[in-house]
Formats: structure tokens, sequence, C-alpha cells
């Protein structure tokens, strides 16, 4: 893992900004390999030899506005034990300004709104924030889809057991009209047959609908391990918009979606 501090010094020019990055691999991490500094058009800036060092620190001055937000690509070095070496790619970096604990992802490097200009961004857009905050939409709407097929089945299942209730009832019913028929001479010998089809046919269409309730169950059970994987996967993804969009960028719904 790497902890990745980034901070600006000094007040920034009118047109540029001058910004530390300090990188500090920690064992059982065999050192930085290199650090790239990437802007928003995804073009080199500065590739740094990191020497394999658990240390990394390095000013960049007179950062161009226009090429913010800019992004840090770090790869570590291979083990020493790797055959063959294999190097382990990470590209991270906080917001600027933010010092905490990182994972393994691209992040981005963010001038501060200026309160006094209000409505009008210092940093640009860039294509891997359009498409995260696409994605986390195309995310909860697909969320929302599924919830809406789990309501339609939890419904399906409650209309189902509902009607296996009410048949076996009728068929209780029907079974013990039988019985006291049967005992009526001449007329209950006739008609105790008929009820007795009856209370077949309805006994019957009770275990139908007991089945087709635990279909429906087992369905819905399904469809709501779908809904967990696709919150899942929303959750990831909504967690990595701060780590290709500047704050003012992100215009997705990052609360997750629930099921009613």
């Amino acid at each position: 893992m790497i902890i990745n501090h980034v901070r600006r010094i000094g007040a920034p020019l009118p047109s540029t900004i001058n910004v530390e990055i300090i990188i500090e691999a920690i064992p059982p991490s065999f050192g930085i390999q290199k650090v790239q500094v990437l802007d928003n058009d995804n073009n080199l800036v500065v590739d740094f030899d990191g020497e394999c060092s658990l240390f990394f620190s390095r000013v960049l001055s007179d950062i161009s506005k226009e090429s913010l937000p800019i992004f840090l690509r770090v790869v570590e070095c291979p083990s020493p034990d790797s055959e063959p070496p294999l190097s382990g790619e990470v590209t991270i970096s906080p917001p600027l300004l933010a010092e905490e604990r990182l994972g393994d992802f691209r992040g981005v490097i963010c001038l501060p709104l200026d309160p006094r200009v209000s409505g009008i961004s210092p940093n640009a857009n860039n294509q891997a924030c359009i498409e995260q905050n696409t994605a986390v939409n195309s995310l909860r709407n697909e969320i929302l889809r599924l919830c809406d097929e789990a309501s339609n089945l939890r419904g399906q299942r409650d209309a189902a057991a509902a009607a296996g209730v009410a048949f076996g009832v009728a068929a209780a019913a029907a079974f013990g009209a039988a019985a006291a028929i049967a005992g009526i001479p001449f007329v209950g010998q006739l008609l105790v047959w008929v009820v007795i089809g009856v209370a077949i046919a309805l006994l019957v269409a009770a275990l139908a609908a007991a089945a087709s309730a635990l279909a429906f169950e087992i369905a819905l059970n399904d469809k709501l391990g779908e809904v967990n994987e696709a919150q899942r996967r929303f959750q990831d993804a909504a967690s990595q918009l701060s780590t290709v969009c500047c704050p003012e960028y992100i215009t997705a719904d990052t609360e997750s979606p629930t099921c009613s």
C-alpha cells in the first residue's frame, strides 16, 4: 500500500500553481519505481525515477491551471522473488490539500473553488469524470429497475400464497361438507361424490398456488441477490468519483437506492 500526500505550497500565481508530492511506500511494498504526472488529457507532464525508494518527495513548479486536474500514476518496484519480475502499477492521488490513506486507484488534484467567483470553476472537467458519472447513473437506474422487478415478484408471491390459503380453506370446507352430506340418506349418497370432486379440485388448486408462491419466492431471492450485487458495484463506482472528478463535476446521485 502507498500513502500519498499532495498539497499546494505557496500562493498560486495568476496562471500557475506549485504542488508538493509526497509518497511513502509501506512494506511489504518493494519501493517506488516511478512516478508519472499526467494532465487532464492524459498527456505525460513529467516522469520521475523513484529508484525503488520507500519515500518520494518532489515539488512541481508552475503547473498550468489549464492542465488541471492533473493525475499521478505510481508504479511500485517488482518483488525480487518474482519470475519474471512484475511491477504492480497503481494510479493514486488525493484531491489537493487532502491528507488521507488511499487505495490503489487513480486520483485527481484540483484547485479549490474561489468563493469570490460564484459558479466559475478553476478546474477543467475530464473524460474519465464524465464516464464515471455516467457509470454511477447507469448503475443507479439498474438498481431501480431490479427493485421494480423484485417488487413485482413479491406481489406475485404474496398473491399466490393468499390464493393457496383461500383454496386450502375452501377445500377443507368442501371435505367437511362431503362428510356431512354422506350421512343424508339417498340424496347424500348422490351428492357426496360431487362435493368430494370439488374438494379435490380446490385442494389441487391450493397445492398449485403454493408451488407458484414457492417459485416466486425463489425468483425473488435471486432478484434480491442481483440487487445486492448491483448496490455493491454502485458503491464502488460512486466511491471512485472523487478520484477522477473535482467536486464541482460530481453530478451523479451517490446515494445508493434501496428496495422498499
